[in-house]
């Protein structure tokens, strides 16, 4: 199959996909469905080669059958299935049946060593890291969570690395968080923040108390799409995600979950605590649909409530904001994609007011 194939293939997967994903959301019709089939057609009949239009959409019926209800994906059923298999996964682990991770008999788990491995493409974002978060104490341990990989772990700063998700049939990472007051738990939210067509919904919260080893799956799915995870450095049970049902904070180590944003505000994006206050977090807000808009807010009780902050920002329309704190919580600095009529992101810092940092009109950065 020539390039151009490969490429009009995976364009059409991730159609099919956000269509199985979030068609309520976006009010897809049978007609939307339709036209990504006459699409898989056309490729066919043009490319002449590889998997049959026919044998893809079967494969396309199949997993809406499996995980969707009424023509839509639903995580619920995908965590089911998902936790079935992770239990005769760690079944066939525990007497001998199967390697354990990271063993010499495992072959999936053979640590990736530097050099051994050319990077080949594509560089359209295909395989990106979407989170990395050290270890609070040991500077030799990294968890890194992949966008369709699963999440990782290094024992020597980076040099190798071994998978801790195999078992798991769900791989799609959004956010990575160790609990500073306890490193052996580990929070792991499935689904990268976003709404792109290669962007891939997860099935929630996952919760692991031996470093990554082995994982405790949800009773629920608290969110399909997880931002960023913040753990109070106090309280390995007190855990803020920031998803597409806004900000959620839980208190008992993500069992169940409260959310304390304002539901108008849309998706949670970024947050960011103070290393001098556990109590005092800065974080970032996104209305995708309709007229879309962001919000920067500030919590100075540990993320029980929210106030918004926007003297200084630009006004809106403007989209998906990131949020980063100086060591000494005294300035914050935000990425804004797409600032007001300017289509450039720009990048603001505040003390008690935003003001411009960088030139929108710069390029992209």
């Amino acid at each position: 199959m020539t390039p151009n194939c490969i490429r009009r293939w995976y364009s059409l997967a991730a159609r099919l996909m956000v269509l199985a994903t979030f068609s309520a959301m976006f009010l897809a019709t049978s007609a939307a469905a339709d036209s990504s089939f006459r699409l898989a057609q056309r490729s066919g009949e043009e490319c002449g080669q590889g998997e049959s239009p026919e044998y893809f959409a079967a494969r396309y019926q199949w997993y809406l059958e499996r995980y969707g209800v009424n023509g839509v994906f639903n995580p619920e059923l995908r965590l089911r299935h998902v936790r079935e298999a992770y239990a005769e996964y760690r079944r066939e682990v525990d007497t001998g049946r199967r390697a354990a991770p990271g063993s010499a008999n495992s072959t999936s788990a053979v640590p990736i060593t530097a050099g051994a491995f050319r990077f080949l493409g594509p560089v359209n974002g295909a395989g990106r890291a979407t989170a990395i978060e050290p270890h609070p104490t040991d500077p030799n341990i990294v968890f890194v969570g992949a966008a369709g990989g699963g999440c990782w772990k290094s024992l020597d700063g980076g040099s190798s690395w071994r998978p801790l998700t195999d078992g798991l049939a769900d791989l799609s990472v959004g956010a990575i968080a160790v609990a500073p007051s306890n490193p052996s738990i580990v929070y792991l939210g499935t689904g990268e923040g976003g709404y792109a067509g290669d962007f891939i919904p997860g099935i929630g919260l996952f919760r692991s108390t031996n470093g990554g080893d082995t994982w405790l799956p949800p009773a629920s799915v608290v969110a399909p799409l997880i931002y960023r995870l913040s753990v109070d450095p106090r309280n390995a049970d007190i855990l803020l995600a920031f998803t597409n049902n806004g900000a959620l904070r839980s208190t008992d180590g993500g069992i169940s979950f409260v959310r304390t944003s304002d539901p108008s505000w849309g998706d949670g994006t970024d947050v960011a605590r103070d290393e001098t206050n556990a109590d005092i977090l800065h974080a970032t807000f996104w209305l995708p649909f309709g007229s879309e808009s962001s919000r920067y807010a500030k919590s100075t009780n540990g993320g029980v409530s929210w106030t918004e902050k926007a003297s200084g920002l630009p006004l809106n329309p403007k989209s998906r904001m990131s949020i980063g704190l100086s060591a000494d919580g005294t300035t914050v600095y935000s990425m804004i994609e797409g600032s007001g009529a300017s289509g450039y992101p720009q990048m603001g810092l505040s003390i008690d007011q935003w003001r411009r940092q960088l030139d929108p009109q710069a390029g992209r950065q």
